[in-house]
């Protein structure tokens, strides 16, 4: 984690070094990227993803020269907000990304579930949502079956069907979780640095109603589970893509019915 600490105006007032404070700011470089988050005090905190490999494995990080060279090559706008870049990336420890994907997830009388079961990347910022959703879905689903069972027995099987269950339901929605998780680096790292995926999102915003949702929005404000969330959002595509042909085809035959219009008027 490195810092962009808050700027002083002539009267001492802290104020954001980024525009559009309430938004995520992204520097895309392809295999790795720099994420900056704003904080209550008007700082960022700036987060580096990036492989060992290319890293992490071959900067120096006692020499001072190298880490300001390799932001200055890779984050030249972003080096400017962090005049502490050197001491931040020499003295902040350097964390691995993980994912899980346990199978099964149920042991004897034990049942793992968040992050124990299907630890996820951050990229699509439902690793905590996912196990608070695990947690409701096994207690809705546990509930139901103990109201009917009262024996010590009883209530073991009812758990013992309900973990079956609820691991059946709930294995799908996951695994494909980790796979949205996993893809969506890909979109912040290369997408969001090219012009026809930033023109293809704005096309989409104006074309489209807001009840054909993307998979963003399945996810963050529906209860879809994740696996019928990316099948709803892969047909939402498919008609924004015949919208966006239609369109387009509309204007063309437009502007060349003008144009032989135009042509023939001038003959």
């Amino acid at each position: 984690e490195l810092t962009i600490p808050a700027v002083k105006d002539v009267n001492g007032e802290s104020h954001f070094a980024l525009p559009d404070p309430e938004g995520m700011h992204i520097w895309p470089k392809g295999d790795m990227m720099l994420v900056a988050m704003p904080n209550a005090d008007k700082s960022f905190t700036a987060t580096l993803f990036a492989p060992y490999k290319t890293c992490f494995d071959v900067l120096d990080t006692k020499n001072a020269k190298q880490v300001k060279d390799f932001f200055t090559t890779m984050f030249p706008d972003a080096l400017p907000y962090m005049p502490t870049i050197v001491e931040d990336f020499q003295n902040n420890p350097v964390g691995s990304l993980v994912q899980i994907r346990a199978d099964p997830w149920k042991i004897k009388r034990f049942l793992i579930i968040g992050d124990a079961a299907h630890a996820v990347v951050p990229f699509y910022g439902q690793g905590m949502n996912s196990a608070f959703e695990d947690a409701l879905q096994f207690y809705l689903l546990l509930r139901d079956r103990f109201r009917s069972v009262f024996t010590l027995q009883q209530r073991i099987k009812a758990f013992d069907d309900t973990c079956k269950i609820f691991y059946l339901g709930r294995k799908p929605a996951i695994d494909v979780l980790s796979d949205i998780s996993e893809n969506q680096f890909r979109d912040m790292s290369h997408n969001t640095n090219s012009w026809w995926y930033l023109l293809h999102h704005r096309l989409r915003h104006w074309l489209m109603p807001a009840s054909l949702k993307t998979m963003y929005r399945f996810v963050a404000f529906s209860n879809e589970p994740y696996h019928k969330a990316l099948k709803l959002a892969k047909r939402n595509d498919l008609i924004f893509k015949g919208v966006l042909f239609t369109t387009v085809s509309a204007i063309g035959l437009f502007g060349y019915q003008a144009f032989i219009h135009f042509f023939n008027k001038k003959k």
